[in-house]
């Protein structure tokens, strides 16, 4: 919301002499997500990119006691109000009297919006399957064979004696299997590309 404003108010103010735009916040949390470079979950990684657009705006931290939009909450005559919210606090237009900027580190705060995207990247890998690694010693239907005799002797292994199942193997297992590992392809594909296209957003 504050770049929003910021962009309007300097579009507004075209042929002004505007020499430079600052953005203060008193989050060191949100000023490490726009200075940094990490990867964030999509909540916050599409806001930090909306906010990164407007790359004419440096942005500095100014600690709570100095932040003149928690006058507010934190209790004060009607005339402090007014004067701090229409004309700024007194250092704003004085830079030596500026804060010092800070330099922001990875916190647990900030990185509890990179885990996620640490366990999509897990869970997409950990996604292959065995076919591939079978696939890549023995020709398909060899390696259709293959996974049928393991799902015949895993079903065999949970089974009664009565239900086990015996003899060469069928072609309704070996479909069974084919539409099984096409299933799981599809899936992994999916779950793939999903992963993909977070990162390209953020």
């Amino acid at each position: 919301m504050a770049a929003n404003l910021v962009h309007n108010v300097k579009s507004t103010l075209v042929g002004y002499p505007v020499t430079s735009v600052i953005g203060w916040l008193d989050s060191t949390v949100a000023l490490h997500w726009i200075q940094g470079g990490g990867s964030y979950k999509q909540f916050v990684a599409n806001r930090v990119r909306k906010i990164k657009e407007k790359n004419f705006i440096e942005w500095r931290y100014v600690n709570t006691d100095r932040n003149p939009a928690d006058i507010g909450s934190r209790g004060c005559k009607a005339d402090q109000l007014l004067g701090e919210w229409t004309q700024g606090p007194e250092w704003l237009t004085k830079p030596e009297l500026w804060p010092t900027p800070v330099e922001t580190k990875p916190s647990n705060e900030t990185e509890a919006e990179a885990r996620m995207i640490k366990d999509v990247l897990t869970v997409a890998l950990e996604s292959e399957g065995p076919l591939n690694r079978i696939l890549q010693k023995h020709q398909y239907w060899r390696a259709i064979r293959i996974v049928s005799w393991i799902a015949r002797f895993t079903h065999n292994c949970k089974s009664s004696k009565v239900n086990r199942i015996s003899g060469p193997l069928t072609t309704v297992e070996m479909n069974a299997q084919v539409r099984a590992w096409i299933l799981r392809t599809q899936q992994n594909h999916v779950n793939t590309d999903k992963f993909q296209e977070d990162q390209i957003q953020l």
